[in-house]
């Protein structure tokens, strides 16, 4: 499998010594490398695919396990035929 870059973007790193970037370079599923253009390159494979963003915004992936959770929680809570909250749930509307 060939490396990924992504090139043009606009990179949040939520790393607080290094909160911008530019590029970011993937390996099997993985970070290489996170910065300028020219440091990403440098980190992948020569045959890498690279995807142009245009000048657009990437951020981390973040999930909110305890949103989730509420979220199935509620929806095993309604009532598929009527579509009605049931049990604990109708009690907070």
């Amino acid at each position: 499998m060939s490396d990924l870059i992504l090139v043009n973007a606009k990179v949040t790193t939520l790393d607080r010594a290094n909160p911008a970037a530019e590029a970011i370079a993937v390996r099997d599923g993985k970070f290489l490398a996170v910065g300028s253009e020219a440091e990403v390159r440098a980190a992948a494979l020569p045959d890498a695919q690279v995807i142009d963003a245009g000048g657009r915004r990437v951020i981390p992936g973040l999930i909110d396990t305890a949103l989730t959770r509420h979220e199935d929680r509620y929806a095993q809570a309604i009532d598929v035929a009527g579509g009605e909250p049931t049990g604990d749930e109708a009690k907070d509307e």
